[in-house]
């Protein structure tokens, strides 16, 4: 009976020990759950794994005394570029982060000046023009209009007159007066604005960095810069040719055929947007004859007697 009664006291008391234990990780579990949710505590959050937020670092801009410079930032190394996708040294691609020809990535020459025409490193054929007119009438062509006239959509709602592509000053071989400070005397020397490298810089800076016109670098990177360019000239071209001398003979009487039928085609959609643009107007004036009579033909209002 005693060795039964020891073993009984002892079973209770494992018993209580487990309770105790439960209702131990039950409380903890809770306390942990309380701090997990998305309640707002002064007190700083519970650490599970500090190793990751405790671990040495050191912040952006902050000083330490472990370099000798003080800077905890560290300058890159002499030469360091961005690499891309790849790790491959012999990438060709590699070329395009080190910018390093201004020619292509700026318009300009070694002295800074701008490029007369396109650097002879690009091949300019069909399928370089095709991508200038996507990317032109994208970009380009909601100010500067589909025939670079400037008489694009926004263009027109401009608070001055945009650019007409067709002018002189923008044409190769073009010049320009200018005023010698030093000597102040006036030359002449050719026309930057007539200049490719100068259209390039246009499309990647915009005029005057932005004050006049926004720079699409962020759109446009240089190839496509320069397929602009190219286009440009191709829209230039396109009013400026003469049957007579540009067109081989054999192709003459096909293209003056073609050029005869867009310009009907272009007289007939003309005249049918004044037709359309005649009838709305007819329409409107209609609409509001018979709003004015009815508000004449509505009978007074009855009189409120006091």
């Amino acid at each position: 009976m005693k060795a039964t009664g020891e073993m009984k006291g002892t079973h209770m008391s494992t018993r209580k020990l487990i309770t105790l234990v439960a209702l131990s990780l039950v409380c903890v579990a809770g306390g942990l759950s309380g701090g997990c949710r998305s309640d707002r505590f002064e007190k700083p959050p519970r650490q599970f794994l500090p190793d990751m937020d405790d671990s040495p670092k050191f912040k952006p801009q902050t000083a330490t005394e472990f370099f000798e410079d003080g800077r905890a930032m560290r300058p890159t190394v002499r030469g360091t570029v961005a690499f891309g996708a790849t790790t491959d040294a012999r990438d060709a691609g590699r070329a395009a982060y080190l910018r390093d020809d201004a020619a292509f990535y700026e318009g300009v020459n070694a002295d800074g000046t701008f490029l007369d025409r396109i650097p002879t490193g690009i091949t300019v054929d069909s399928a370089f023009l095709a991508r200038g007119a996507e990317k032109y009438n994208v970009y380009c062509a909601v100010c500067h209009n589909y025939d670079g006239y400037g008489k694009g959509m926004v263009g027109e709602q401009w608070s001055y007159a945009l650019p007409n592509f067709h002018d002189a000053k923008y044409k190769p071989g073009a010049m320009e007066e200018v005023t010698d400070t030093a000597t102040n005397t006036k030359r002449t020397i050719p026309a930057k604005t007539a200049k490719d490298g100068y259209i390039f810089h246009v499309v990647r800076y915009g005029v005057e960095y932005g004050a006049r016109m926004p720079g699409y670098g962020h759109a446009l990177k240089g190839s496509d810069a320069w397929a602009v360019v190219a286009y440009f000239r191709a829209l230039q071209a396109s009013q400026d040719g003469q049957i007579t001398s540009d067109v081989p003979v054999e192709k003459r009487a096909e293209v003056s055929a073609a050029v005869e039928r867009a310009h009907r085609a272009f007289l007939d959609q003309r005249a049918a947007d004044a037709k359309k643009a005649a009838e709305e107007e007819a329409e409107r004036l209609r609409l509001e004859a018979e709003k004015k009579a009815r508000q004449n033909n509505k009978p007074a209002s009855p009189e409120v007697k006091p």
